[in-house]
């Protein structure tokens, strides 16, 4: 970030423990998840995106990531860059200034809960998945 310019008390850099993970998140306005857009990523789903949204955030991501460049723009619970140059960054920085001016926490924890809380959407999934595999065989 210093080399970026950025000044020290703009940012923190912290390691704490996994169990106050979530509330250092939730004191965040936005969560950032830009991943290189290689050919094994277009598979890809970041599990940073749902501990985003988990904890109320809007998220950042780019395009070219799976499907979350189409998932996040959907469920307009975040900005999406899809090109990595000052324009771009100030279009996506307008973006997310608007969500925040709205109820964006409450949406973003809903989409969570509705798309990948473990047990009432994974596990159901995996059940149903199981289910399925093992019929097949016998």
């Amino acid at each position: 970030m210093s080399d970026r310019g950025v000044n020290s008390n703009q940012f923190t850099v912290l390691n704490v423990p996994t169990a106050e993970v979530a509330g250092y998140l939730s004191a965040a306005d936005v969560g950032i998840a830009f991943y290189k857009p290689t050919f094994s990523r277009l598979a890809t789903s970041p599990v940073k995106v749902s501990e985003y949204l988990a904890c109320g955030l809007p998220v950042i991501v780019n395009a070219g990531v799976g499907d979350s460049d189409a998932f996040v723009a959907a469920q307009n619970v975040g900005a999406v860059v899809k090109d990595f140059n000052e324009g771009e960054y100030e279009r996506t920085l307008a973006a997310i200034e608007t969500l925040l001016a709205g109820e964006i926490r409450q949406r973003s924890r809903t989409v969570a809960e509705t798309y990948f809380d473990v047990k009432s959407v994974g596990l159901k999934r995996y059940s149903r998945l199981y289910e399925k595999v093992l019929n097949r065989t016998n």
